[in-house]
């Protein structure tokens, strides 16, 4: 079936003539705003024209591999980009294109790219039959070939390696930006109809540039087809000015975007409202957006007698949406293990497939009116500063977001449910097919070939029917129910952040943090909101008893760390192995004496973080672990050539820096000398109670963020055991 949503590469064309824009854009508002013909304005903007070229300094090699310096203008240098069919990176750094002269590492990554698709594929199919074992391999591979590849831009920036090239970075990384840029610019737009409307001159740029690239003969008839309503000049200036409020505020601004509007034609309304907004259609022609997308969730009744005929040629994208229309018939099993166990279940996935193919074939002109034109979103560069509806989470390379708006619009409430996954898969689908057609548009611009344009893509990958976005950066959490169409028996749990799943952590802390990160999102999905009480139970309790435990000297809840040999150390004497040669000196006179590293130990906060706690600390010593502790802060303060200095001080023999220790926020205890279990009395006496709690407990507090409850602060003095009484938890 011939791709609903992208033309042909061929019929992608490049325009980057900047100042031809303008004024095609500029006469299109002026014609609209003054009635008059649109070819009368065009003739006198070019007439009032005072553009002044920028000047470029350029680095050129002409002839050879020499680097020469030119100065240029900027219309120059983008008219040769364009006569000579060169690649253009967003960075404007100008490169030959690949079917003129070809670098030997493209190969290489398209091998890896090759490589890294079966992987993951074999991966999934492993994971889908319960070979463990098998799908852990796969996926440590396809990441070892992803970080491969990946490394070349980092080799790229560095002068000491063959492959040095100073601007590819920069332009993998601009390209790369883009994409995501557009991916979130897409999504806010399509589902939201959230646009980015920073400025009033940009609203009215952004809609005049719609209208100038929307095809009027195909909106008008799009429109009379499917018998859809124009907005009214009311509801698109609302609409608009939605995004706008968000920015910026001017009686003058809105005036002139008003006026704009009100002197719209229907078709041109419709043009700015539909292009790429799937919420506007919604709002305006709600039956039409419900038959639609109805068309693409709703399961058939019967199967179709040659279901391969559907399924070998179902485009990847398209097979992700039906995995989780057809989740239940999956049941958990990949498509080919439903077709021999289930030839019926089959035949309905088939089916699935063609209603969707068909629906689509009846779709195709209102596809091609509003999902296909020529115009991009705008400001690719600013997006950054979007205020986000959907766009919960982004990333240099990746989107993720939310079709929640659209399940409770189409079902009537949040739903977890088979149904709840279709309308999540079918809109997910339809954005990705939008984000691949603009993203289309750019590889053109940039320069990219037929063969090559449908190259960067950013591919629908996970279904979460869950998502906590917490106010940590990087750190998230969530359930992934489908991955690429194939459906999981059960939700998968995913968490992202050291806080969320720090390995140095007891495991009973990071177990019941697990069990309580799922238990909130169990509850979500049961549609039952934890109450504030019923989110603190779990975080208070431990917290007590964490307190309680550390206060008795127990090392349950105390961090894992490890001390290395000292040849393992940049500077032994300024890592953790100085705590080998302490203990020693200080402790082993009663503890017993640590083993050569490596050992495993434990990370004892203490509060000795000044000279007078040290020393007042020092005084309850032991004679002879005063003396070990005195004869050790005095050797820190020894210069490897043998000369003693003052903390922080020169040696005056080596010009070495020396820095002493007379202070200590740790002590790591070889886990080996633990009496039964506990910190030794003299350590108990100084231990940090407060940190402790507060880095066992990190985690919980960021989790609690998420359902409105805030306790984190930069000094960490709201402490749950401190803020929440334990017994309002005790069973009566």
């Amino acid at each position: 079936m011939k791709d609903p949503f992208v033309r042909a590469a061929s019929d992608y064309t490049r325009d980057i003539n900047i100042l031809n824009n303008y004024h095609e854009n500029m006469a299109t508002y002026l014609s609209i705003m003054t009635g008059k013909p649109r070819d009368v304005a065009l003739q006198w903007v070019q007439g009032q024209d005072t553009f002044q070229d920028p000047t470029l300094k350029t680095l050129a090699r002409r002839n050879g591999p020499d680097r020469t310096k030119e100065k240029q203008s900027l219309t120059n240098y983008l008219n040769e980009v364009e006569h000579t069919g060169r690649i253009l990176g967003p960075n404007l750094i100008m490169y030959s294109n690949p079917d003129k002269k070809l670098g030997f590492l493209p190969d290489f990554i398209d091998q890896g790219l090759q490589r890294r698709a079966k992987v993951k594929k074999e991966g999934q199919k492993a994971k889908m039959e319960g070979n463990t074992e098998l799908a852990t391999f796969c996926n440590n591979q396809q990441s070892t070939i992803k970080i491969l590849n990946n490394s070349i831009s980092g080799a790229h920036a560095s002068p000491h390696n063959p492959i040095y090239n100073a601007s590819a970075h920069t332009t993998l990384t601009s390209i790369c930006r883009c994409a995501t840029s557009y991916s979130n610019a897409v999504a806010e737009r399509l589902l939201m109809g959230n646009r980015h409307y920073y400025s009033s001159e940009v609203t009215l740029s952004e809609m005049a540039a719609t209208i100038r690239l929307a095809d009027e003969g195909l909106v008008k008839e799009a429109m009379a087809s499917y018998k859809l309503t124009a907005p009214t000049p009311d509801y698109l200036k609302a609409h608009i000015l939605k995004s706008c409020a968000r920015y910026w505020r001017s009686p003058k601004g809105v005036s002139q975007i008003e006026a704009f509007i009100d002197r719209m034609e229907d078709w041109q309304r419709a043009a700015v409202a539909f292009t790429y907004d799937l919420r506007a259609m919604r709002d305006v022609n709600e039956g039409f957006m419900r038959a639609f997308i109805g068309q693409l969730v709703e399961k058939p009744l019967e199967g179709v007698d040659d279901p391969d005929n559907y399924v070998d040629g179902a485009h990847p994208d398209l097979v992700a949406m039906i995995g989780l229309v057809m989740s239940e018939e999956l049941g958990g099993r990949t498509v080919r293990d439903m077709a021999k166990a289930s030839p019926e279940s089959y035949k309905l996935y088939g089916a699935a497939i063609k209603q969707v193919q068909e629906a689509l074939v009846n779709y195709q002109l209102y596809i091609d009116a509003f999902l296909k034109s020529d115009h991009m979103p705008h400001g690719v560069y600013s997006v950054p500063t979007i205020l986000r509806e959907c766009a919960v989470v982004s990333d240099t390379d990746s989107t993720i977001f939310t079709t929640e708006d659209w399940v409770v619009w189409y079902i009537g409430h949040n739903d977890f449910s088979r149904r709840g996954m279709s309308v999540a898969g079918a809109m997910a689908y339809i954005d990705s097919q939008v984000l691949k057609h603009v993203l289309a548009h750019l590889s053109r611009h940039l320069g990219v070939k037929d063969d090559k344009l449908f190259r960067l893509a950013m591919k629908s990958e996970f279904y979460q029917p869950v998502l906590g976005v917490t106010n940590m950066a990087k750190h998230y959490f969530s359930y992934i129910r489908a991955c690429e169409g194939n459906v999981y028996p059960e939700p998968e749990f995913d968490s992202k952040g050291v806080n969320l799943k720090n390995s140095r952590l007891p495991s009973v802390i990071t177990k019941t943090l697990g069990d309580y990160i799922k238990w909130v999102m169990d509850s979500i999905m049961a549609n039952n909101r934890p109450t504030m009480y019923e989110a603190l139970r779990v975080p208070v309790t431990l917290a007590h008893e964490v307190n309680r435990s550390i206060r008795e000297g127990e090392s349950t809840y105390l961090a894992s760390m490890q001390i290395k040999a000292a040849k393992a150390y940049k500077n032994a004497s300024k890592s953790n192995y100085i705590h080998y040669d302490l203990w020693n000196k200080v402790f082993a006179c009663r503890y017993g004496v640590a083993d050569p590293p490596p050992y495993a130990a434990v990370k004892v906060p203490v509060s000795l973080e000044t000279p007078a706690k040290l020393k007042e600390w020092m005084d309850t010593l032991e004679p002879e672990m005063q003396e070990g502790m005195r004869e050790w802060i005095d050797a820190s303060y020894s210069c490897q050539c043998g000369e003693t200095t003052e903390k922080d001080a020169i040696c005056p023999s080596c010009e070495t820096k020396v820095t002493g220790r007379n202070s200590f926020s740790n002590f790591l205890i070889p886990r080996s000398r633990l009496q039964k279990g506990k910190v030794p009395e003299e350590i108990l006496r100084v231990i940090n109670v407060e940190h402790v709690e507060s880095e066992m407990m990190a985690g919980f507090l960021i989790i609690l963020e998420t359902m409105g409850i805030y306790l984190r602060n930069k000094k960490k003095t709201r402490l749950l055991s401190k803020e929440v009484d334990a017994n309002i938890y005790k069973e009566a």
